[in-house]
């Protein structure tokens, strides 16, 4: 579906962090695994997007972007087994934190993506 797009694709790095445990009672944190990924160009949330926000994230630099591979968010049940914080892309030089993710895969293969821009860097853990 999104070979229709080829021309909008720009390259972008995926940061994912997952893995931190208790090992013999001591934390041994996860380190961000890199991958070059590519996706179409961000584009701004349309009006009615931004209005479903909850009140405190609106003043933040939202944008929407499409991508073939498996991204992941904040697990949504509290103690979930799965420990992986949110995906975080690199585009030209930002960093973004995914916080939704429209599930694409079965009808036409890829993922809709919300993200937020982040001061996060690779050396600090997701905020």
């Amino acid at each position: 579906m999104l070979s229709y797009f080829n021309s909008e694709k720009i390259s972008a790095t995926l940061y994912r962090t997952s893995g931190s445990s208790y090992d013999d009672g001591e934390w041994t944190p996860a380190t961000p695994s890199q991958t070059a990924v590519e996706i179409i160009a961000p584009q701004p949330l349309r009006s009615n997007e931004l209005q479903m926000l909850p009140e405190g994230e609106r003043k933040y630099n939202h944008r929407v972007t499409w991508i073939t591979d498996e991204i992941h968010i904040w697990p949504l049940i509290p103690d979930s087994p799965t420990k992986e914080n949110p995906d975080i892309f690199l585009i030209d030089g930002k960093f973004y934190k995914l916080m939704q993710i429209d599930d694409r895969s079965v009808l036409g293969n890829f993922y809709r993506a919300v993200m937020r821009e982040t001061d996060y860097t690779p050396a600090d853990p997701p905020s």
